[in-house]
């Protein structure tokens, strides 16, 4: 069975499986394709550039060991867990880059999901 990650967000008691194992459904990234799963210890400010080599969507899903300012794009949160683009996928056009950052003092696991 597939895990869901719903729009509604993501509770306490699903941190531990946050970041299951393929296949992971995002509602509104029908056929993305998961990036590796990475881990930040953050102290300072975190910020990162995801190129966009063709058009296409992102989704961010995160857990963090407290909440944490986290951004993609214009998509804005301060939490423990979530979805960057909580109300469907961020966008972006082919040669542009989108801007990930996680700000705050907890470690932080984090997935980036694309579509094409």
């Amino acid at each position: 069975m597939d895990a869901v990650i719903s729009d509604a967000g993501i509770g306490d008691a699903e941190v531990e499986v946050l970041l299951p194992a393929p296949p992971l459904t995002l509602p509104s990234m029908s056929g993305a394709v998961a990036e590796p799963e990475q881990t930040l210890e953050l102290g300072l400010p975190f910020r990162t550039e995801l190129p966009m080599p063709d058009d296409g969507c992102v989704r961010v899903v995160f857990a963090a060991g407290a909440p944490v300012e986290a951004s993609l794009g214009a998509s804005q949160v301060h939490s423990a867990t979530g979805a960057l683009g909580p109300r469907g996928p961020v966008c972006e056009r082919s040669g542009h880059a989108l801007i990930l950052s996680f700000a705050g003092r907890a470690n932080v696991r984090y997935q980036v999901f694309r579509t094409r």
